[in-house]
């Protein structure tokens, strides 16, 4: 089920009942088909995110992304009419799925977007609320990075970033802070070095895990959990 990069964690019976129900899913609807190309295939499900789409779109665009997968999940704003902008740009497949977001059961999902579109194939799994960053990425395109790295798989920490005003009265160029020393690595047979810390802990005291596979060259015998 795992190699020994992956996180090695004992799954507990709802959370495995929910990933089933993912994977069983009818309601996965694709809306226009595409041909990719062998390049990185990005997947993201998202929900009203027209403020972000934009600089969104335009991120992965400068790493060099040119396949995308997007699945609306109940959006009630205008992201795909956005979205669609770009369709003859780069290689946009729209789908949708109407269905309440559970996290667990969204990895159900997710494995069937990478069935679908095969193995052998490389994965950008990202949140239409992330930009995923990795070293020298304004220089470097990230099929280049992976082909300099020799990596398979990407293992990354998630940074949240805020604004130094009242979070109703903020633009999204205002948020341009971290936190600068309470982010900790700790390790454990389960997770191997695991990220914890920043507002999350901060401030709200949550020690949530903040770390992600964002990227992998699916081979067909992992499973997205």
């Amino acid at each position: 089920m795992a190699k020994k990069e992956f996180n090695n964690i004992e799954f507990s019976d709802d959370y495995f009942v929910n990933f089933i129900n993912g994977l069983k899913t009818k309601n996965l609807e694709e809306i226009n088909h595409i041909d990719f190309d062998d390049s990185i295939i990005l997947v993201c499900f998202y929900n009203d995110f027209e403020n972000f789409a934009k600089k969104w779109m335009n991120h992965y665009l400068s790493i060099g992304i040119k396949n995308f997968v997007l699945i609306d999940n109940n959006s009630t704003d205008n992201s795909t009419i956005l979205l669609k902008n770009y369709k003859d740009e780069v290689n946009i497949s729209f789908w949708k799925i109407n269905e309440m977001d559970n996290c667990y059961r969204m990895c159900g999902w997710k494995q069937l977007i990478f069935e679908f579109y095969g193995y052998n194939r490389k994965y950008l799994t990202v949140d239409s609320d992330e930009l995923f960053i990795y070293k020298d990425y304004k220089e470097i395109l990230l099929e280049d990075f992976i082909k300099r790295e020799k990596v398979s798989i990407i293992k990354t920490m998630m940074l949240d970033v805020y604004s130094n005003k009242n979070i109703y009265d903020s633009t999204l160029e205002d948020f341009n802070y971290v936190d600068k020393n309470t982010y900790k690595i700790t390790t454990s047979s389960s997770y191997g070095k695991r990220f914890i810390g920043g507002p999350k802990l901060r401030v709200l005291g949550i020690n949530s895990s903040l770390q992600k596979i964002s990227f992998i060259n699916y081979t067909g015998k992992e499973v997205f959990a």
